[in-house]
């Protein structure tokens, strides 16, 4: 029942943090101009459309209003080029970029596959459907088409690095990395794809080799957060710990509101027994994230170090709130209300976690020290064997059933003693 990282969430915030180029900043799916292009591109479109209102103008006018985030002009304009030309995929292409926007999924992958019926050649159309699918958890869909892109454009290096990022989604990481490499072979210098390729050998655990490539990242691109992240989390699980420190100081000094920045340096203090620097950051990733179970519940725990057991007691119910099934929430919470001397709710927390996970033995431990505290020995000597049970290792368990037998010992002889005492006052009466 310790702290613990969490490669899975620091996948997801590196993704959200800054990705390959497409992911990042839907270069692909968009031009790449000065606002003021945009605005003179809907200037012409309007003259074009009073004077001859075509299909084609109207589907240029809505490709400028989606890079202008006018995303329900943009549909409307796509409408319009639609009833006046079915056959047309870019207007479905550009509004299916647009109800993406909205979080209209159904009605953009619908406009997507419209696009590739119509233009199967095309790879930006598939391009564009596999980066959807990529963004909306569909990891296998975005593969597929990725694979398509890659067989029409067999030098497209976004398609490789895109198809590697879901791979890696997928836990897939020899395939991610035959990617990267194939990626890197195209483009030597993205640094992007440097640091994805870092992740998935950190996914394989092989650390060095993460350092490494985080590292090339950093020299490509100096202010890439996400590499900072990654590189510090793999220093962490090589236990050095100052050097994960310093990588996530650098992280928060380019991102201050890189939350899990704040937890892998959290957890970093924790590891080197500083444990008010971890609570302290663990209150800043909440600050970003207070919905973070694992934030709470590692400043419960380090709390708990501290002996701040109503902390700990507070921490680990809004933990509880927020994931009800997770046993050691409960078990830890029990025990510090244990601290507490409030014994029935260590006893009734304690319930809970052996409910479940009748596993543990540390649970039984813990549950069997609040029956020892309440003069219920035989319930507490009932719960040390148990952990005794399934932890034949467990010392301090052997420790207190010797005491708790030893107290029951006690017990017995002092009420035997009682029966005696009062049998003679009977009897003498």
């Amino acid at each position: 029942m310790k702290s613990t990282q969490r490669a899975i969430a620091l996948f997801i915030v590196v993704i959200a943090s800054g990705t390959l180029s497409a992911l990042a900043d839907d270069s692909n799916r968009l031009s790449q101009l000065p606002q003021v292009e945009y605005l003179r591109q809907v200037a012409k479109s309007d003259r074009d459309i009073l004077a001859n209102p075509t299909s084609a103008a109207y589907a240029t006018r809505a490709s400028a209003l989606v890079n202008l985030k006018q995303y329900n002009k943009a549909i409307e304009d796509c409408n319009k080029a639609i009833e006046l030309d079915i056959t047309t995929a870019g207007s479905y292409r550009y509004r299916a970029i647009a109800h993406g926007y909205l979080q209209q999924h159904v009605q953009e992958f619908d406009d997507y596959s419209q696009a590739v019926k119509l233009e199967p050649n095309y790879a930006l159309n598939f391009y564009d459907r596999g980066l959807a699918y990529a963004v909306s958890g569909e990891y296998e869909k975005a593969i597929n088409d990725y694979t398509v892109v890659i067989r029409l454009e067999p030098k497209n290096v976004d398609a490789y690095g895109n198809r590697g990022w879901a791979y890696g989604q997928l836990g897939l990481y020899q395939f991610a990395i035959d990617d990267f490499n194939k990626a890197l072979s195209l483009d030597p210098r993205d640094a992007s794809v440097y640091r994805h390729r870092g992740h998935a050998y950190e996914g394989l655990k092989q650390y060095q080799n993460a350092v490494d490539d985080c590292t090339q990242a950093l020299r490509l691109d100096p202010k890439d957060t996400a590499a900072y992240s990654i590189r510090g989390y793999v220093y962490g699980e090589l236990k050095q710990y100052e050097k994960t420190i310093k990588d996530c100081d650098s992280a928060i000094n380019l991102d201050p509101k890189a939350a899990n920045s704040y937890f892998t340096r959290a957890w970093s203090f924790d590891k080197l027994g500083q444990y008010q620097n971890a609570i302290d950051d663990y209150t800043e990733s909440i600050k970003l994230d207070p919905t973070d179970t694992d934030s709470y519940y590692n400043r419960g725990l380090a709390h708990g170090n501290l002996k701040h057991f109503q902390n700990e007691v507070d921490d680990f119910s809004v933990a509880i709130n927020l994931e009800t099934n997770n046993p050691e929430s409960y078990a830890h919470r029990g025990w510090a209300y244990s601290q507490l001397r409030q014994y029935e709710k260590g006893i009734a927390d304690g319930n809970i976690a052996i409910k479940l996970n009748s596993q543990n033995g540390c649970f039984y431990r813990h549950r069997g020290w609040a029956w020892g505290k309440l003069q219920n020995h035989r319930n507490e000597i009932d719960d040390y064997r148990k952990a005794i049970y399934l932890d034949p290792k467990d010392v301090h368990s052997y420790r207190l059933l010797a005491s708790a037998l030893i107290s029951q010992f006690n017990e017995s002889v002092m009420n035997c003693r009682k029966d005696i005492t009062r049998f003679f006052i009977i009897h003498k009466s």
